[in-house]
C-alpha cells in the first residue's frame, strides 16, 4: 500500500538560487519507460537538510539538459557520445536555481539549473557552530 501526504507550503525550499550538494546520480526508468538520470540534490535549510530531486533524458536527442548538467559539474562539453562516470558527480556543492510548479494539485520544488559550481564562500554556516 502506498500512502502519499503532499508537503505544507511552509516546507518547500524557497525558490531562488540555493547552495547544494549532489547526493545521488542514478539510472532510473520512468513509468513510461523512458531512460533517464534521478539527480538528488541536498539543499541545507537553516538546521535542516532538505533534499530535491530532477531528472535528465538518457534517450538519444534528449540530453540537452544532462548536457547542461555535465559541462557546469564536470566540464565535459561533448557534442557526440557521452561516457562518465555518475559517482563522479557525488558530493559535489553546487549553486542550483529552484522554481515551484504545480503537478496533481499540489505545490512543488523544481530544479531549474545548476547555475555553477560551489566555491567555500558559497557553504551556508553551520548552525550547530556556536552551540
Amino acid at each position: 500500500m502506498r500512502i502519499s501526504v503532499p508537503k505544507d507550503e511552509e516546507d518547500l525550499i524557497p525558490e531562488g538560487e540555493h547552495f547544494a550538494t549532489l547526493e545521488l546520480a542514478e539510472p532510473y526508468t520512468g513509468r513510461s519507460g523512458k531512460k533517464t538520470l534521478r539527480w538528488t540534490f541536498i539543499v541545507p535549510q537553516g538546521a535542516m537538510q532538505k533534499r530535491v530531486e530532477t531528472y535528465t533524458s538518457l534517450e538519444s536527442g534528449k540530453t540537452w539538459k544532462l548536457r547542461e548538467f555535465l559541462k557546469v559539474l564536470l566540464g565535459i562539453e561533448e557534442k557526440g557520445d557521452l561516457d562518465f562516470d555518475p559517482n563522479d558527480l557525488l558530493d559535489v556543492a553546487c549553486i542550483i536555481t529552484i522554481s515551484h510548479e504545480e503537478f496533481n494539485n499540489r505545490t512543488q520544488e523544481r530544479v531549474d539549473t545548476i547555475v555553477r559550481r560551489a566555491t567555500a564562500e558559497d557553504a551556508p554556516a553551520d548552525p550547530f557552530a556556536q552551540c
